[in-house]
């Protein structure tokens, strides 16, 4: 299911946004809303990871949709899992997407990892990579 997001009031994670009384993201790169003080240097950090992770639960809270629009940034989502007697796991897969000529792909995947009986987390790992186009085009 694709659902297009509307977003209004524009601001300075692909050129902030302001959606219902929170900062996101809307078109172009991934960048720190001006209120933290610091721009976003990587797609690595924790500061990328946080601002991911807002976008993602207020534009598709509980991660219903498998794919969506914000802006002409295009989303995407699978879930793989696995349970077994020694250990479970999930992973959440997101392939974000601006076509035109400055066009890019990223890649952002979460790994969740437990215990057989899903009763001790053993870890968890976020990690992203650009499948397509200009690093420094995806953080604008």
């Amino acid at each position: 299911m694709l659902r297009m997001i509307s977003l209004r009031k524009r601001l300075p994670l692909f050129g902030i946004m302001r959606y219902g009384g929170r900062v996101l993201s809307a078109h172009g790169g991934f960048s720190l809303p001006a209120e933290s003080g610091s721009p976003m240097k990587n797609l690595f950090g924790a500061s990328f990871f946080r601002v991911f992770d807002l976008l993602i639960g207020e534009t598709n809270p509980g991660q219903k949709l498998d794919g969506w629009k914000i802006g002409d940034v295009h989303f995407e989502h699978e879930r793989h899992s696995f349970s077994g007697r020694a250990h479970c796991f999930a992973i959440d897969v997101f392939t974000i997407s601006q076509p035109g000529r400055r066009h890019w792909t990223l890649m952002v995947v979460k790994e969740y990892w437990w215990d057989g009986g899903h009763k001790r987390s053993i870890k968890t790992l976020n990690w992203s990579r650009p499948i397509d186009g200009a690093r420094r085009d995806i953080i604008a």
